[in-house]
């Protein structure tokens, strides 16, 4: 203990006999560099027991998972997967390009229909079993970012990573970078070296990493005004396409149009009628459903986010029950489109 608090007095006189510019600027460089090395251990450690990493490379994930993030897959029974995880798996139109989207429905074949977060429709090809790689454990944010400018040929960004390094690596060491003889020049010099590492490090996170910008092919944030065109969308703020399949047991997709200049913020609700002996169930982590009688409010789950100003958001994960057969008037299936579609509370119109 004594030789322990020897040791402490000596670091903090050294301390005391720095400048402060020098200490602000070694306190900000080493929280920077002991964040960069734990998530850089964080993304790499879980390897050795089993884990697989993957670095995303478009933006149909966001805003959760964004461009540049690492994500930790591990294996899983594909039996105990579920609409709302998200899975990484070989896309079965493309065997060579690894996906990472979201389950939004489970097919009677058992296949997986998945779907970006960013993207407007679900992917094309549902996922066999056989081709379900893991299932995403944990995400590491920025720290695949090198990875994807490299992938891309963005070398004004690998530029500029390079220089906040060493912007970075120069400030965590306690010598000055001006002696403090001058002490106008030492003051500059010392908040210039800690503003050029957290500047470029700030430019690299917040402005390299535009999912857009980087997507090769699937990375839309929202849907075309264009489906308010026509004879629907001048009246309300809102409108909703019922597109289900089924005259006992029904699924597809409800698709919300908000008309409106802004987002309806999450987390939004869904509300309808039905007109037939229906019930409505939702799958796991896909929302939930209340229904009194006839009356149905669905609310979102954090996942889909907003519904986009000008743009469209869609519900994969309601089902619906009960109704006729096709013996009875189509009206009265399972299929069935509801009327008085709300949104929040404000009245929708039923898009065709």
């Amino acid at each position: 203990m004594g030789r322990l608090r020897d040791r402490v007095e000596r670091d903090l006189a050294a301390i005391g006999r720095m400048s402060w510019p020098t200490v602000v600027r070694l306190a900000l460089c080493l929280a920077v560099t002991v964040l960069l090395v734990t998530l850089v251990l964080i993304a790499f450690v879980p390897r050795l027991f089993g884990f697989q990493g993957s670095t995303i490379m478009s933006g149909s994930m966001e805003p959760r998972v964004t461009v540049g993030s690492v994500v930790l897959i591990s294996p899983i029974d594909t039996d105990e997967l579920r609409p709302g995880q998200v899975i990484s798996f070989v896309d079965p139109a493309d065997p060579d390009v690894r996906l990472f989207h979201r389950i939004v429905q489970i097919n009677d074949d058992g296949t997986f229909t998945t779907k970006g977060d960013a993207n407007e429709a679900p992917d094309s090809t549902p996922v066999p079993p056989e081709n379900v790689v893991g299932i995403g454990r944990i995400l590491v944010p920025w720290i695949g970012l090198p990875v994807v400018w490299i992938h891309y040929g963005d070398w004004v960004s690998v530029l500029f990573a390079a220089l906040f390094l060493v912007f970075l690596v120069r400030g965590s060491f306690p010598t000055p970078v001006v002696p403090r003889g001058s002490v106008g020049a030492h003051t500059v010099a010392e908040g210039a070296v800690a503003f050029a590492a957290f500047a470029l490090g700030g430019y690299l996170v917040f402005m390299r990493t535009g999912g857009t910008e980087f997507s090769e092919f699937t990375a839309t944030t929202q849907a075309s005004g264009s489906v308010a065109t026509g004879d629907w969308g001048a009246a309300t703020s809102c409108g909703v396409k019922w597109a289900m399949s089924g005259y006992e047991g029904a699924g597809g997709t409800i698709t919300v149009y908000n008309y409106a200049a802004a987002d309806v913020a999450y987390p939004w609700t869904l509300g309808w009628t039905f007109t037939a002996d229906q019930i409505a169930g939702v799958s796991d982590n896909g929302g939930t459903v209340e229904q009194s009688g006839a009356s149905v409010v669905y609310t979102s789950v954090d996942w889909m986010g907003p519904v986009p100003a000008g743009g469209s958001a869609q519900i994969v994960t309601v089902n619906v029950t009960g109704g006729g057969g096709y013996a009875d008037p189509p009206d009265t299936w399972a299929q069935a489109v509801p009327n008085d579609f709300t949104l929040n509370g404000t009245a929708c119109e039923t898009v065709p």
